[in-house]
């Protein structure tokens, strides 16, 4: 059974960050876009498109009234070989930390 997936630009602005979660880098959204979908896209577009992204979810989370933090989950995670301090809002699940760090200790 063949599928025809329509490959708009407001689909293809939806898709570079998902993509860039996969791939890692902006070169690697790149190449998929250009071997998997046949469309031509620069690093300096991907960029863009996360920038606007952020942008975006920037106003939406100003928005957004939480309640006070009376109990906050914290830990940590690797990100490749680098340690990141995490945390989070219990009731709403919205995080509140994201800190790069050089150990994982309780010092840390």
């Amino acid at each position: 059974m063949r599928c025809a997936l329509p490959v708009t630009k407001t689909w293809l602005r939806q898709l570079t960050p998902g993509l860039s979660l996969i791939c890692h880098w902006y070169r690697g959204v790149v190449e998929v876009m250009r071997h998997l979908l046949g469309v031509r896209i620069s690093e300096g577009t991907v960029h863009n498109v996360h920038q606007a992204a952020a942008r975006q979810a920037g106003a939406i989370n100003r928005g957004i009234d939480l309640p006070p933090m009376r109990v906050g989950l914290h830990g940590d995670i690797l990100q490749g070989s680098r340690h990141v301090l995490a945390g989070g809002h219990s009731r709403s699940t919205y995080g509140d930390l994201l800190a790069a760090a050089e150990h994982r200790d309780a010092g840390t």
